[in-house]
């Protein structure tokens, strides 16, 4: 039940090098393990939904998330006792299976039960239980072996240049990577077109990441307003 969902504790061995999810290294779609025995490792920190395991010297393996956290990490610690896991309620689960302490939140659980957005992505790193905590997207968690594994939480460097000039290209760089990614891979694409600043925007990126000598409304299927005068012509000379 728990193979996928707590990737490591206290009790268990150190994890090999794992990918759950999907990520978008460049030009490449890496999903799941298959994906990562195919494409080699995939650390933390790219774009993506996923947790990643990955080895570090020292006999010591990373664990982490994407860098904008749709994937989740959540650590549990009381006492001596630890576990990580991607799921709240299967390491919850896992916990209450192994007798360790576990205290509900009573603060927390009215935001647990809510729906749509907030509910399933927390308000806070606070969770409905009070050993259990979400980490921080750009948190990763080395894990050492021994003869009781041991962790450390450490926050990601940030390596991308400060000059915004340089910032802003880059961005550019990668979106129109992780299109060029999508419209070669025939995986399914909606862009909205509404004729403002925006998706004048986005539409130059798709049409920049477009490398297949075909249309762009081969690939694309761009939503519009029929009865908006100036978003329709817009969409009209796309698709042709």
């Amino acid at each position: 039940m728990y193979e996928n969902a707590v990737i490591t504790a206290v009790d268990k061995p150190l994890p090999g090098a794992y990918l759950r999810g999907y990520a978008l290294i460049g030009a490449n779609l890496v999903i799941g393990e298959s994906g990562r025995e195919r494409f080699g490792e995939v650390r933390s920190g790219q774009d993506g939904a996923y947790v990643s395991v990955s080895p570090e010297p020292g006999g010591r393996v990373s664990i982490g998330t994407d860098d904008t956290g749709y994937a989740k990490l959540f650590l549990y610690h009381s006492g001596d006792n630890w576990a990580l896991g991607a799921s709240l309620m299967e390491l919850a689960e896992y916990v209450s299976d192994r007798s360790w302490e576990l205290t509900v939140d009573r603060s927390q659980l009215q935001n647990f039960l809510l729906r749509g957005m907030i509910g399933n992505q927390l308000t806070s790193h606070h969770t409905v239980f009070s050993e259990i905590r979400l980490l921080a997207p750009t948190t990763d968690v080395v894990v050492s072996d021994g003869l009781k594994p041991s962790i450390e939480i450490r926050r990601r460097v940030d390596e991308r240049p400060s000059d915004y000039a340089n910032v802003l290209q880059d961005g550019l760089d990668e979106v129109t990577g992780l299109l060029r990614t999508l419209i070669q891979s025939d995986i399914p694409v909606v862009s909205d077109i509404t004729g403002g600043r925006d998706s004048r925007v986005v539409l130059a990126l798709l049409q920049t990441a477009n490398s297949t000598g075909q249309s762009l409304g081969r690939h694309v299927r761009f939503r519009s307003n029929r009865r908006n005068s100036a978003d329709w012509p817009v969409k009209s000379r796309v698709v042709v």
